[in-house]
Order: structure tokens, then C-alpha cells, then sequence
């Protein structure tokens, strides 16, 4: 039949049969009215008017498998469309996990290199929880040419004199690796920062409190077992170079990541 495999065809096939079924009915009911009227040509109208609904009637009959086939066609095309979209979902869904995928593996890439700072807020709250041991003696000490060791050390100082330590300013050791080897003990050396106290019930207690305070925040420290043989309440602070890996923010993100797919787990 005609265009009998294309939807735009048989579509117009079928109208063009049912709009021409209706207008040959119209034209039936014309001419039914003027045989009515009784005229001389009354039988004349009623045989154009026979005829008039023949061709409708076949017009009918034609276009029914027509108006079917449009039916199949339509269904087909909107389950092409539907599966095309579905497609299109997918793959906008891939390029969009892609360009998380890239933009994670760029983050995470920064928080690798980005370096140690602590935050005014967390100055702040390191403050608020030391502010009890006001009047500490505090020495701090960081790697000489190192300068995140050395914007980092800063960073200490400033949280302690916002508790109300006396935190001398950062000074650079030349001999930094040989300290840190006479402090730890099983940890990496020349890298994070590690604190010591002396003898000093207070200077033992600053210490551990500072060791604590820095590690919640996600930078790598240790309490050094070490005590120095100062009669001062002092306490040291030894900032070495930057750990490799995160650190700081970056590190309690990733901690935090397994502890919630174990929970969701359970």
C-alpha cells in the first residue's frame, strides 16, 4: 500500500481518506435536502447522493488499515524516541561522572600540595581550649628555607597568643634534622611537627593539649616522649616539612568518608 513503511505518509494518506469521507457525506446530506424539495430532479439528487455515500463508505473502508498502521508506527517512533532519550541519558550521565571523576581527581591533587594553615576559626578554637594554660611558655622552631613549615609555624604562634601564651616568635634551626632525631622515635623524620615539654608538670600538660588539638584538626603531630631539662615551663614546638599525602581539612574529609560507608553498611 502506499507509504505503507513511513509514518509522514501514511499520516497524510489517512487524513486525506477521512477528510474526504467527511466531505462526501457533507455533500450527501446537500443533495438528501434538495431531493426533499421535490423538484423535477429529485431522483437525480438522490442517485448523486447514493453515490456521494458510496465513496464516503469507501473512503472508510481504505482508510481503516491506514488509520491502524498509523497507530503501529506511532507506537514504534515513540518507543524509538524513548530509547534514543534513554541514550542520551546514559551518556550525558557518563560525561557528567567523568567530569566529577577529573574535577575530584584535581581537588584531590590541590589538597595534596596545598599547604599547612589553620583557619581564624580554628585559631580561634584552639585558643578557647588552651586559654586555661594562659601564661605558657611557648618555643617554637621550624625548618630554615622551608617556608610552609615556616608560614605554618605562624599560624601556631598566632592561635597560642590568642590563648594568652607567651609564644616567642618562630625561629628557623639549622640543625632541625638532628633534633627531631633525638625527639622521635617511630615516626617519619624531618616531617610534621612534633612537641616536647620538660619536666614541668604544666609544660607536660601544654604540650599533650597542644599535640591534641593540632592532631583533631587533621595535621600530623607528636608528643615527643622526650622531656628537656629546663627548670621552665616551657613547651616546643618543632614544625618539620609537610607530611606527604592530605593534611589539615583534606585529611578529616577522607577519615570521615569510610566512618559514613560503615555506618550506611550496618
Amino acid at each position: 500500500m502506499l507509504g505503507w513503511n513511513s509514518l509522514e505518509t501514511v499520516q497524510s494518506v489517512h487524513g486525506w481518506l477521512e477528510g474526504g469521507a467527511l466531505f462526501f457525506l457533507s455533500a450527501l446530506v446537500v443533495f438528501e435536502v434538495l431531493a426533499y424539495r421535490k423538484t423535477e430532479n429529485e431522483k437525480r439528487f438522490e442517485k448523486i447522493g447514493l453515490a456521494c455515500l458510496a465513496v464516503a463508505i469507501f473512503m472508510e473502508v481504505v482508510a481503516y488499515p491506514y488509520g491502524r498502521r498509523n497507530d503501529e508506527l506511532a507506537g514504534l517512533r515513540i518507543a524509538e524516541l524513548n530509547e534514543r532519550d534513554s541514550a542520551d541519558e546514559k551518556e550525558a550521565a557518563r560525561l557528567t561522572k567523568l567530569a566529577q571523576d577529573e574535577s575530584l581527581a584535581r581537588l584531590q591533587l590541590e589538597a595534596e600540595l596545598a599547604w599547612r594553615r589553620i583557619s581564624k576559626d580554628s585559631q580561634s578554637a584552639i585558643a578557647d581550649h588552651l586559654v586555661h594554660l594562659s601564661k605558657q611558655m611557648a618555643q617554637i622552631s621550624y625548618n630554615p628555607a622551608d617556608l610552609e613549615a615556616q608560614s605554618f609555624a605562624s599560624d601556631i604562634a598566632s592561635a597560642l597568643r590568642g590563648a594568652r601564651w607567651e609564644a616567642f616568635e618562630p625561629q628557623a634551626i639549622a640543625n632541625m634534622h638532628q633534633v627531631l632525631v633525638t625527639l622521635k622515635t617511630n615516626s617519619p623524620l624531618e616531617t610534621g611537627v612534633t612537641v616536647a615539654s620538660t619536666k614541668k608538670r604544666t609544660s607536660h600538660a601544654g604540650a599533650s593539649a597542644l599535640a591534641h588539638e593540632l592532631s583533631v584538626l587533621g595535621f600530623d603531630t607528636t608528643l615527643s616522649p622526650t622531656k628537656f631539662q629546663q627548670f621552665t615551663s616551657t613547651v616546643f614546638i618543632f614544625v618539620g616539612h609537610r607530611p606527604n599525602g592530605v593534611q589539615g581539612e583534606f585529611k578529616l574529609r577522607g577519615q570521615k568518608k569510610p566512618a559514613q560507608q560503615t555506618a550506611s553498611s550496618q
